[in-house]
């Protein structure tokens, strides 16, 4: 028979200190690095390859977390759950791969069975007892369960007093290494020197957006840099609120969030890195207008992350094509959201006029409330300096700038873009009224669907027309042009564009 593990780490591949955690555990520790999309089958799978039959008397388990909260993936590529009492409680899937995962991977040989979650977030919140009480009754009186809020386990105590000097064991006992320990203990986390400096990407108001890699894995990473003596009480707050909404959200189109610290007076924050620049600047690049399917190809991206912030109450209030990044495949990230506002739930609109003056709405120029609608105009503006390659409103002075804001002035959308498309624009997102504006979640499932059906079916003739004419000709070989996704695309990358429409209450794809 194989000799069991002392400890078994179940970490989804998101989570960013992987390298840390890999360099400080205990011999006879096996780390099991799981795919964060593939559902809990694809944990299962992940943890079996991993033991090849052995068993452990520990296993801990670290998911992707945000500020207050812990996502696990029910479903590939599809269902996210949160961990907490109700999903626990519930959620018959997540309690059947606990006790799956409690039979078939722990063992009593070495020691009483234990199952701690690590980094997780919600273990300081009112439910954090309950929800615990709820996995000890489901896992039985045989196995010992914890939440630790802290990555290192050092905020829960096993057992109190175990030497003459009064040292407590603790979860991180259990997991890491002892000089490890000491050291976290000791120090307060991440420092410049786990950085090397490569070149700054950005300024903006409060701070300087530069890149490095990372001396532990070797990843880009952008440190956003803020000197806090330079700054007044209220934009200290503003870089704080942006932590705190960044830590909130998690979305393939919005710029990942990984960790803060203060360094001698100066607050950095560690983001992802988009490494294709910003839509502005790509828009500029291009040699021609964007075809539809093109504009379209971006357009339903940012429009998925708004939905996604907006779903968490959160207003952008600066978006615009600088604050809009790409990477080198074309994947859309939303970020800087140092303006954000979360709304609460007993408020709904805001009031401080905040932005960019060319992409701010009526009702904020007029000092009026504003909701998420201020979003949507926004958001309009992006998609017609998208088509027109030119700023949907422009003045010799400010007072002009909002004046032809406030009265709806803009050139109509030209160029070989459909009438829908243009109307899309013109008379939904740039509605002077924001109540006849269309929601994100419109946007989404109702509106952008049908554009792209018909693009792509538009598309798909066009090729059969190519083929056809190739054919006739005896040509087998493709043009020079034919791999890009579109006629007007500039300098993106040789390859073809698909867009997706999906209904989530029936999930299937529309148009590919």
């Amino acid at each position: 028979m194989d000799t069991p593990l002392r400890s078994v780490i179940v970490i989804t591949e998101k989570f960013r200190a992987i390298s840390s955690v890999e360099h400080a555990v205990l011999n006879n520790t096996q780390i099991v690095v799981a795919p964060h999309d593939r559902g809990l089958q694809g944990l299962t799978n992940a943890i079996s390859a991993a033991l090849k039959g052995r068993k452990a008397n520990n296993i801990a388990f670290i998911f992707n977390s945000t500020l207050n909260s812990v996502q696990i993936c029910l479903e590939e590529d599809q269902r996210l759950c949160l961990f907490n009492l109700e999903s626990v409680k519930t959620c018959f899937e997540l309690r059947n791969f606990f006790l799956y995962v409690s039979s078939a991977f722990l063992t009593q040989e070495l020691g009483s069975k234990r199952v701690d979650f690590l980094a997780c977030s919600n273990a300081g919140t009112q439910e954090a007892q309950a929800l615990l009480q709820e996995l000890r009754s489901l896992l039985g009186s045989d196995i010992e369960v914890s939440l630790s809020r802290e990555l290192w386990g050092l905020d829960v105590i096993i057992q109190r007093n175990i030497d003459e000097r009064g040292r407590n064991y603790r979860v991180g006992d259990v997991y890491y290494k002892p000089d490890k320990l000491r050291t976290l203990t000791a120090s307060s986390g991440q420092s410049l020197a786990g950085f090397e400096k490569i070149r700054i990407v950005g300024k903006g108001a409060y701070g300087t957006a530069v890149l490095y890699r990372k001396k532990d894995d070797d990843s880009l990473v952008i440190l956003k840099e803020i000197n806090m003596h330079d700054l007044t009480a209220q934009e200290r707050l503003l870089c704080l609120n942006e932590i705190k909404v960044l830590s909130m959200l998690d979305h393939p189109n919005i710029i990942g969030y990984f960790d803060s610290f203060e360094e001698d007076g100066v607050l950095l924050i560690e983001m992802e890195y988009a490494d294709g620049g910003t839509l502005a600047q790509y828009l500029s690049d291009c040699r021609e207008p964007l075809s539809e399917k093109d504009a379209l190809y971006y357009f339903q991206q940012i429009v998925s992350a708004i939905h996604h912030f907006h779903s968490h109450k959160i207003l952008h209030r600066d978006l615009k094509t600088a604050n809009i990044f790409l990477t080198k495949d074309n994947i859309v990230k939303v970020g800087d959201f140092g303006i954000a506002k979360m709304m609460s739930t007993s408020r709904h609109a805001a009031s401080t006029v905040l932005g960019t003056p060319y992409y701010l709405s009526p009702e904020m120029c007029e000092g009026k409330e504003y909701n998420e609608k201020s979003d949507i105009w926004a958001l309009g503006c992006v998609l017609y300096e998208i088509a027109c390659q030119q700023k949907t409103f422009e003045g010799s002075n400010l007072p002009a700038l909002v004046n032809k804001i406030m009265k709806g002035q803009f050139a109509p959308v030209k160029g070989n873009y459909s009438q829908e498309f243009k109307e899309l624009v013109a008379k939904m997102l740039l509605n002077k009224e924001p109540e006849k504006r269309p929601t994100a979640a419109d946007l989404l499932y109702k509106l952008l669907p049908p554009l792209i059906r018909r693009v792509n079916e538009a598309d798909s003739s066009t090729d059969a027309d190519e083929d056809g004419t190739a054919s006739a000709r005896g040509g087998g070989g493709g043009g020079g042009s034919g791999g890009q996704m579109g006629s007007g695309s500039g300098s993106r990358p040789d390859k073809r564009s698909v867009l997706y429409a999906m209904n989530l209450a029936n999930p299937t794809i529309l148009q590919s």
